[in-house]
């Protein structure tokens, strides 16, 4: 991948910053930016129940 065309890691759901998930799934995608060249970049999709 390259640095410069970051790629869109789509969540699908209501981001809900106190659920431990929703928090690991973050802090997991901050440390693969950290550890690689390569860039990923959340984007929480909420849906209509």
């Amino acid at each position: 991948m390259n640095p410069l065309n970051p790629r869109r890691l789509i969540l699908i759901g209501e981001r809900h910053p106190a659920k431990p998930a929703h928090k690991g799934i973050e802090v997991s995608i901050h440390l693969f930016n950290r550890e690689t060249p390569a860039t990923i970049v959340p984007e929480w999709i909420p849906i209509s129940a």
